[in-house]
């Protein structure tokens, strides 16, 4: 069950996340409730909005039955892996930067919503409005000088040092260079068009935001029942799954700390640069790529999570192991489970509800580490007593039985 509860969740995640893609980068006239850069709930309020119609959109898709996703699937993955390619070929012709991204700075704090022509400290500048009012300049404006600085720098720059060290920010306060109190603390209610964190990070809550991005190994089982020798498909499937996320996901942390400038890889939304993606601005031969690409790739997750949830739960009813779940063990004429499908979709639109990625994002990971976690006790526990109970057969990793 914890299984089926994480997976179904991960839907949640990545119909918000198609929708985020959408609103933020492709079609931002698209919001419904004004314009979500001046408040983040009238963003959440879109995802709520949005994701609710997609996952009726996709839960009929599901409905008609699983060939139509297998059929979407294979596009999905050539999206993916022409988005990998292409990440990786623009991290290597940027090598010496691009001109793409410019961010204007202030002292050592990032600023938003400014062209980069007003990026100017000179009297009647867009810059000096924005700081100055009746004649009286904040504080922290007229100490600090303003620069304009270059987003994409390039394995060529170093800056891979620059980005070596954590950079942890609690919600409310200014991302800038260094760990000067007085670079990001907030003093004042007015923080005029400085980048703020709007949550709390640290180590354990951005593995809990991180955490979802591996889960998809797993996979396989939940369509086992589609395999043709699942026995032999599933270890193999995971174990590659395990070494090609493994290498894109470490070689991409380090390759985008050695482009990207500290300021704006802990930009999230883009903010100083216009609300552009940055990875997409990296990629050859243009941002397109990456954002129908991501946007292609989070649908086919989704309805992979949405057609393997309801499979897990009806196995797990078909097993009597819960008896009150015993109704969804039922198939229909087309040997689809319907029962266990509108379940499934029922409690993936309670997580679209809550509206924010790093909200769903941290309780899908508390699903999965349990179920993970359950599944390392009981090996071991068949390991150090299964001559107790009489049991010695086993299953390795590669899946044959001895």
């Amino acid at each position: 069950m914890l299984f089926y509860t994480g997976t179904t969740l991960a839907a949640a995640m990545y119909i918000v996340g198609a929708v985020e893609i959408v609103l933020t980068y492709m079609a931002p006239w698209l919001s419904i409730f004004g314009d979500f850069t001046k408040d983040a709930n009238i963003m959440y309020n879109n995802f709520r909005v949005y994701g609710s119609i997609l996952l009726v959109i996709m839960g009929c898709i599901v409905f008609v039955g699983v060939k139509f996703v297998n059929k979407f699937a294979g596009v999905a993955l050539a999206c993916v892996i022409f988005s990998i390619i292409a990440v990786y070929v623009g991290i290597f012709t940027n090598i010496k930067g691009n001109d793409k991204l410019h961010m204007c700075i202030l002292g050592n704090r990032l600023l938003k919503d400014i062209d980069l022509g007003n990026c100017t400290k000179d009297r009647g500048s867009g810059l000096w409005n924005i700081f100055c009012e009746n004649g009286e300049c904040d504080e922290y404006f007229k100490e600090s000088n303003v620069s304009i600085v270059q987003g994409i720098r390039g394995l060529e720059s170093g800056v891979l040092f620059e980005n070596l060290m954590p950079s942890f920010l609690e919600n409310g306060q200014y991302i800038a260079y260094g760990r000067e109190p007085k670079d990001y603390e907030k003093t004042k209610e007015n923080s005029y068009n400085q980048v703020m964190a709007d949550i709390t990070t640290s180590f354990t809550i951005l593995i809990g935001i991180f955490f979802p991005s591996v889960t998809g190994i797993m996979a396989g089982s939940n369509r086992s029942g589609d395999l043709a020798d699942a026995q032999k498909s599933i270890p193999i499937g995971t174990i590659c799954a395990i070494l090609t996320t493994s290498t894109v996901y470490l070689s991409c942390v380090v390759l985008f700390a050695g482009t990207v400038d500290n300021l704006l890889l802990r930009d999230k939304f883009g903010q100083s640069i216009g609300g552009k993606l940055v990875v997409a601005n990296i990629a050859w031969p243009n941002q397109w790529v990456i954002l129908i690409g991501s946007f292609l790739s989070t649908l086919g997750a989704g309805l992979q999570s949405l057609t393997g949830a309801p499979r897990l739960l009806q196995a797990i009813a078909k097993d009597q192991i819960i008896p009150f779940l015993q109704p969804f063990a039922v198939s229909s004429k087309r040997g689809e489970p319907t029962r266990a499908l509108l379940l499934t979709l029922c409690i993936c639109q309670c997580g679209i509800l809550l509206g924010n990625v790093d909200i769903l994002a941290p309780l899908l990971s508390m699903f999965f580490l349990m179920c993970y976690g359950f599944v390392i006790w009981l090996v071991l526990f068949k390991h150090c007593y299964e001559h107790l109970i009489g049991v010695h057969d086993s299953v390795s990793i590669t899946g044959y039985y001895h």
